[in-house]
């Protein structure tokens, strides 16, 4: 039997690397680097080797490719997934999880040239840029981007002239950890995580009491090697909880009976549908016949891939959950600079101007100060 210490032991672990965890990751980065170091001197010498689309291969064949690359590179027991892969900038862009950890993996689309996020990313645009007679991509972005601000569900003053955006998958433990899932109440006090913990529920108070507009993403991503594909059915569900106006009372009832592991069967059809029993005002049956019909299932993925251009184009990664602070240009461009002036955040506005655009984090204080000097 598994007692509470060692419950708690266990739980620790699996949030923050274990030193085999550490050790896998250090051998894919050398691996990449030795790759990535001599596979440029072959693209100095033949420009064309890997940068055009002339030797292009689609996606699906280099995820074969990559896959291959990184079982080859980690030890024979480490867990390893592929959670998601898309076009990004020219690049093929691949999101694993190694041992519970993130990593993202980019290539040229002849899958020539890989390399790392954080480590010959920008190396690798840049020759990609040089190579082509194009414009460096790796400066920093004049104007922001934002996903369609249409699709996502809303809670509070729509009218607001500040806006929070939440972009979040419901397997995601980093985003249960922010709205507050019961499983995570045990971080609720650690110094590590207490910033974030809850973070979601206050700031849905502060759209409630009319402050603030909220806008979640019911983003899904971390179930691209899950036939059951629970990220999109949950995400999906909460979907077809907007139809009859309770969007939140789905999104509350998903996240709180989320667990810390992904894709362990707790968001099939089955039990999608029991979650909601007990939501005062739901039409079940309606409800049931959306969520088996994936109505909604479209919608998941038009939101998902707004989004994760949004976040490729603004900062070149993606990751969940995200914030982002809308606000609207009568606010006035010097009260926004000072607003943010001491937060760390970055802002700039969209290119037409509409709005303005500030890349948060999930502790609350920081969040909470920057949005009373908007408002006030």
């Amino acid at each position: 039997m598994e007692n509470k210490e060692s419950k708690q032991k266990k739980d620790s672990i699996k949030l923050e690397f274990s030193i085999w965890q550490i050790v896998s990751f250090v051998v894919i980065v050398l691996l990449v680097l030795s790759i990535v170091f001599n596979i440029v001197q072959a693209v100095k010498t033949d420009s064309s080797v890997g940068l055009n689309d002339t030797n292009a291969v689609d996606l699906a064949d280099a995820e074969i490719t990559v896959s291959a690359l990184v079982s080859q590179m980690v030890t024979p027991d480490a867990n390893v997934a592929l959670e998601s892969s898309a076009e990004i900038s020219g690049l093929y862009s691949f999101q694993y999880t190694i041992n519970g950890q993130n990593v993202a993996l980019y290539t040229s689309k002849d899958v020539k040239l890989i390399c790392l996020q954080g480590i010959l990313y920008d190396d690798l645009k840049k020759e990609i840029a040089v190579a082509n007679n194009q414009t460096d991509t790796t400066k920093k972005p004049e104007a922001y981007t934002l996903p369609d601000l249409t699709i996502a569900p809303t809670l509070g003053n729509v009218d607001s002239k500040v806006t929070v955006l939440e972009f979040s998958d419901f397997q995601c433990p980093f985003c249960g950890l922010a709205y507050g899932a019961p499983w995570s109440e045990q971080y609720q006090s650690d110094a590590k995580y207490s910033v974030m913990w809850g973070v979601v529920k206050k700031i849905e108070a502060l759209a409630q009491e009319g402050t603030i507009a909220f806008k979640h993403y019911p983003v899904a991503f971390l179930d691209s090697q899950n036939p059951v594909k629970e990220s999109h059915i949950a995400s999906n569900a909460a979907l077809c909880g907007l139809d009859q106006n309770k969007y939140w009372d789905v999104h509350n009832a998903i996240f709180d009976a989320q667990t810390q592991e992904e894709n362990n069967n707790k968001y099939t059809v089955d039990k999608i549908k029991l979650l909601v029993d007990g939501i005062e005002g739901l039409d079940v049956n309606m409800f049931n016949n959306c969520v088996d019909s994936e109505l909604h299932m479209q919608e998941v993925d038009d939101m998902t891939n707004s989004v994760m251009a949004a976040s490729y184009a603004n900062t070149n990664t993606f990751g969940t959950p995200a914030f982002y602070i809308v606000v609207d240009p009568s606010v006035g461009a010097d009260k926004i600079n000072a607003a943010v002036s001491e937060s760390g955040y970055s802002v700039l506005p969209t290119s037409d101007k509409s709005k303005y655009v500030i890349i948060a984090d999930s502790n609350y204080d920081t969040l909470k100060t920057v949005i009373d000097a908007l408002t006030s």
